[in-house]
């Protein structure tokens, strides 16, 4: 019996590195199967050690494909585990694991309530840097639900125990998180001796991870303040860093920052170069990001269809459906609307190398033309996939707030002004000044200019445009109506559907992929929204929204 145990117990340490070390689609399934085998090994003679530790590694590695309902499951058996065996530094590490679960699906005040019973145990066992990570936990829920006093309160709780154990990583990354709350509590002084704080501290323990994050800060708060020259200085600091550690997120954010900067200092050429590396780098990370996604649905995929196979659990064939779909649009899109923008780019300004000096100033600028239309789509395109591939893979910021219907129209208005002028489109607005909804701003922000960019693209020149709102008892219709060209009734119903990849060109033959208005619909998902459409070919199209009215 005693031989069993330890021969569970050393292969549990070592599917935990696989997991933590060498996680690939091509070992998921071996990672699995071996948890499974050890968990039924540890069932068949009762050893609830071996049962607790290869639960975890289950919920690990589902967790790791975003597969977070079933993460969930294994965890909360793993907490099950943990207290039959009544150890009480397994039952935190349990709570926890489902603490984060929730935290990373958005449910904060349930992954406070699971924080908290951990933090509570921990302290009566009394690891000092395990509660010191419960204190900085707790503090990010309280940042991410705007209670920032409270924030405050934890992650200083967790700074006394780091510099009393000596964990200078730890500390530096506290003190960023007391200065982002300073920063939302609007004092941007004590936000800025925080982050030199994290800045120093970092810098002497070549902490350099950290250390970007400081001067990423830093940047943004001098940017914000008007003091272009010490946010350039520490942008570029920042940028050299982040290329000595690799870190491509650091990097998009230095490069958009360091845009900004030589903008506001008047040096366009630079500000231009910088824009060109941010969106050299943000297709980059695209890419990876989607190969990354399309690898977690791979595995998904698979390995439901073995459990399946195995009668292990079942799946819906229309839950099969749906996958396969998703992943068969976004090879659709990697390869045919991505490349399309690309050849006319690359084709387009290989004509004009060539033949310059023979053509007249009017079709060179025709051509020049031709070249932006194909880069702004392709800009959008990539905007819509970046945000697409966020909401797929739940990483994205779900942050509800107050905001102002109004506000959201007439920015975006602004923001599309070129592509209305350019078709000469009327547009009327009867939105209310007083009219408020609950939802996440940037989510709101790219619902709006995906409707109104829609209706841009099916109104014909010299065209009109109407946007509405009105408050009801406990929500908020806008509606964007056009009188274009409108949609087939047979074409309705492949709306909002990724698996119909729907769409058809402009009335000025302008192209699309379909995915504005399916980001849209799980935006306005998230959000707590609906939308319905109603369209008659030839008389134009009417998109209404639905969102939660906020008091």
């Amino acid at each position: 019996m005693e031989r069993a145990k330890k021969e569970i117990d050393q292969t549990i340490e070592l599917l935990k590195d696989e997991v933590l070390k060498n996680f690939t689609k091509d070992n998921y399934q071996k990672i699995v199967l071996g948890a499974a085998e050890i968990l039924k090994r540890s069932n068949d003679i009762n050893y609830l050690r071996g049962k607790y530790g290869a639960l975890n590694i289950l919920g690990n590695a589902a967790f790791t494909i975003c597969d977070y309902n079933k993460s969930q499951e294994y965890f909360i058996r793993s907490l099950s585990a943990a207290e039959e065996m009544n150890d009480e530094k397994s039952i935190a590490f349990a709570l926890n694991n489902i603490g984060i679960v929730y935290f990373r699906l958005k449910q904060f005040n349930k992954a406070l309530d699971y924080y908290e019973k951990a933090l509570a145990i921990k302290i009566k066992t009394a690891e000092r840097s395990s509660i010191s990570t419960s204190y900085n936990n707790i503090g990010l829920v309280y940042n991410n639900l705007k209670e920032y006093d409270k924030a405050l309160k934890y992650f200083k709780l967790s700074m006394k125990i780091d510099k009393e154990t000596g964990n200078r990583h730890a500390l530096c990354r506290a003190l960023n998180n007391v200065g982002l709350s300073w920063k939302h509590k609007g004092d941007r002084k004590k936000s800025l001796k925080y982050f030199r704080e994290s800045y120093e501290m970092s810098r002497k323990a070549e902490y350099n991870k950290d250390m970007a994050t400081a001067l990423s800060n830093i940047c943004t708060h001098y940017f914000e303040t008007g003091e272009y020259a010490l946010s350039l200085e520490k942008g570029l600091e920042g940028e050299k860093i982040a290329y000595a550690i690799h870190s491509n997120n650091h990097l998009l954010n230095f490069f958009g920052q360091i845009s900004e900067a030589y903008e506001k200092t008047g040096d366009f050429e630079n500000a231009l170069i910088y824009l060109k590396k941010h969106f050299v780098l943000k297709d980059q990370i695209f890419s990876e990001e989607s190969q990354n996604k399309i690898f977690e649905m791979q595995v998904r995929y698979d390995s439901e269809k073995k459990e399946k196979e195995a009668e292990i659990y079942r799946i819906k064939n229309e839950e099969l459906s749906l996958m396969n779909a998703t992943k068969d649009k976004f090879f659709r899109i990697i390869h045919h609307d991505l490349l399309n923008p690309f050849t006319a780019i690359h084709s387009t300004a290989g004509f004009l190398e060539k033949f310059y000096d023979k053509i007249d100033d009017q079709k060179r600028r025709s051509y020049v033309r031709m070249i932006l239309g194909s880069s702004e789509r392709l800009l959008k395109l990539i905007d819509n996939l970046f945000e697409w591939v966020k909401t797929q893979s739940g990483e994205i910021d779900f942050i509800p707030e107050k905001i102002n219907v109004c506000d959201i129209v007439d920015h975006n208005i602004q923001l599309l002004g070129n592509n209305l002028n350019s078709k000469e489109i009327v547009t009327e607005i009867k939105v209310p000044a007083s009219c408020c909804v609950n939802a996440d701003r940037n989510m709101l922000d790219t619902i709006v200019r995906n409707l109104i960019a829609n209706a841009i693209k099916f109104t014909s020149t010299g065209g009109k445009i109407v946007i509405k709102a009105r408050s009801l008892n406990d929500t908020v219709k806008l509606s964007v109506e056009d009188n274009g060209m409108g949609i087939e009734r047979s074409n309705l119903k492949k709306l909002f559907k990724v698996e119909e990849a729907f769409s058809t060109p402009g009335t000025n033959e302008e192209k699309g992929t379909g995915l504005g208005l399916i980001l849209v619909k799980e935006f306005l998902d998230i959000c707590g929204g609906r939308v319905f459409v109603k369209s008659e070919p030839g008389n134009g199209t009417k998109f209404t929204i639905e969102l939660p009215r906020h008091f």
